[in-house]
């Protein structure tokens, strides 16, 4: 039973779509086409007793065997090819053809007798004697068809052997001949009535070398002559009704195309290992799909989905769980199936700082980029006349800044813009973080409703923003900084998050507001054995052995439950 799957891995172009199809894939098995045969041909050969094969007729005994129809490999010619056996006298002459007695192959009116019109004719000429034995008529045949250079590359005939010759054990010469007559071979057996047509030692097969469908072998040419005699076991005048001489038998039928190779059927899309096609919907987008329901989409207005053929931003992922990990080591970040961000380290050697998220700021960038990166990009040292030119042309601007020359020179988008943002890096001229400059922020924002349709209604820094632990620089030179820890919240429905409590660089925690304690409040220092809060209530003892500083509007109370 054929195999319907691929045998080699392929690409395959199916409506205008590329796809690559590994080894083993499923192919359409109703498309797939069976592999053409070569045609192969057994021929039983007569005895030329009594030169009944090559009388002095017009044609001689002949056989008319097609070898490839259509397109052949001869000349680049298209027409059917056809192998045209002919068996003249080689008695006379010396063995060599008569002329006069044989047609030539240019003879157009024996062509299209023998052969039909517009057909590659191939003539194999084969030189008999008086009473040559059916091997003797092979044995030429063969190798008339051997010798044919230039045309045997078609085809390829070999002698059967059926056991009726022998190599004899003592030296009767190279040829196994007794003088120039006696041959030592198994004497031929005759099968009656028939006795002039079948000798058990003259057989010979033909293979088409190439295969495909091909007409079935005429071996008419080789009826038996009128006044045809055969003397033998059996004594025959004449050669009987539509009696041929040769007899053969397809052992294997020529089918199919011309060289045809078994093809599996056409591959099926959907068993592809990657596929790169276009939109069906959307004909300027494409996606590349994989085996399984992965995909990797780009629209045409510039967005890219990976998981998503409907991306709603410019890199939309959808996925029920990803992650970011090193190489390494099992550390990273990752989106549960509930969608939360969480950081891992399951590394034994990060016990002493286990996952974290860190929140980095540089005051870098364009804002830092000076004359020397730009010089360091153009390969122009510092003090040289390239260099001073883009001085000059900086001190141009406005503002006369190195980046506003890089943004009016290459553009802020362009890789020569990339790469000096890269040199600037490299050689740390960024600028120290300024007093209250923002390190980081965890920031919880409420998005409106109508978010669905595309639009959100809430600012997320000012309606939209809840609450937020932000960090800000304190202090900062060339051997440190020091910051503060700020938590805002919202007051109002329409402002951004206002400042609640400060933990300061010093360690003092400043709150705005009033404080609401249900616990001991417990102090190692006490400078006041009174202590007066504005709007703090406390349903327990406070205790204090040092300042607790409160900040707030409203009426003083003394705090009631002792100072401990």
């Amino acid at each position: 039973m054929p195999d319907y799957g691929l045998k080699f891995d392929k690409q395959e172009v199916i409506s205008g779509s590329i796809f690559l199809f590994r080894s083993g894939s499923i192919a359409n098995s109703s498309t797939a086409i069976s592999a053409s045969s070569n045609q192969v041909i057994a021929i039983t050969c007569s005895a030329n007793f009594n030169n009944r094969l090559t009388k002095l007729t017009t044609i001689n005994a002949n056989a008319t065997i097609t070898i490839t129809s259509g397109s052949s490999n001869i000349e680049n010619l298209e027409n059917d090819t056809k192998l045209i056996l002919r068996y003249y006298s080689g008695s006379s002459l010396k063995s060599e053809k008569p002329k006069d007695k044989i047609p030539s192959s240019s003879d157009s009116t024996i062509d299209h007798l023998l052969g039909g019109i517009e057909t590659n004719i191939i003539y194999i000429d084969i030189p008999l004697l008086n009473n040559d034995d059916s091997f003797q008529v092979a044995y030429k045949t063969v190798r008339a068809l051997t010798s044919s250079i230039g045309h045997n590359k078609t085809f390829k005939a070999a002698l059967v052997d059926d056991g009726s010759t022998f190599q004899l054990t003592s030296s009767l010469g190279g040829n196994m001949k007794v003088g120039t007559s006696f041959e030592i071979r198994s004497a031929p057996t005759y099968t009656l009535p028939n006795d002039y047509l079948l000798s058990s030692s003259g057989f010979f097969t033909i293979t088409s070398l190439n295969s495909g469908s091909v007409a079935v072998p005429d071996f008419s040419g080789t009826e038996v002559q009128l006044d045809g005699m055969q003397l033998g076991t059996s004594f025959m005048i004449g050669g009987g009704s539509g009696s041929q001489a040769f007899a053969h038998n397809l052992i294997q039928t020529g089918s199919g195309f011309l060289n045809q190779v078994f093809f599996e059927g056409f591959p099926i899309p959907q068993s592809s290992s990657i596929g790169m096609q276009l939109d069906p919907d959307d004909k300027s987008s494409g996606l590349i799909s994989g085996s399984g329901t992965g995909k990797l989409y780009m629209s045409s207005s510039g967005q890219i989905g990976l998981g998503t053929t409907n991306p709603k931003t410019d890199f939309d992922i959808r996925a029920d769980k990803f992650r970011f990990q090193t190489k390494a080591a099992a550390r990273g970040i990752r989106i549960d199936e509930e969608g939360n961000l969480e950081s891992f380290n399951d590394e034994a050697s990060s016990a002493a700082t286990g996952s974290e998220l860190i929140l980095s700021y540089t005051a870098g960038g364009s804002g830092s980029v000076q004359l020397a990166a730009i010089c360091q990009f153009l390969r122009a040292p510092i003090g040289e006349d390239e260099c001073n030119d883009v001085q000059s042309a900086i001190d141009a601007l406005t503002p006369a800044t190195p980046w506003q020359y890089v943004t009016v020179t290459y553009g802020e988008d362009s890789r020569a813009a990339e790469e000096i943002l890269n040199i600037s890096a490299d050689l740390g001229t960024s600028a120290l973080p300024s007093v209250n400059d923002t390190i980081g922020s965890l920031r919880w924002v409420i998005q409106s409703s109508s978010i669905a349709q595309g639009k959100d209604l809430f600012n997320k820094r000012t309606q939209g923003g809840a609450a937020s632990i932000t960090s800000v620089i304190a202090s900062s030179d060339k051997t440190g900084v020091t910051s503060d820890m700020l938590f805002k919240v919202a007051k109002t429905k329409t402002a951004a998050p206002t400042e609640v409590m400060r933990i300061s660089n010093g360690g003092i925690v400043s709150i705005t507001g009033s404080l609401s304690v249900t616990q001991a409040i417990t102090s190692s220092i006490v400078s006041s054995s009174t202590i007066f809060i504005q709007h703090v209530t406390s349903s327990q003892n406070i205790s204090a052995s040092g300042n607790i500083n409160v900040e707030g509007t409203g009426s003083f109370g003394r705090i009631e439950g002792g100072l401990f």
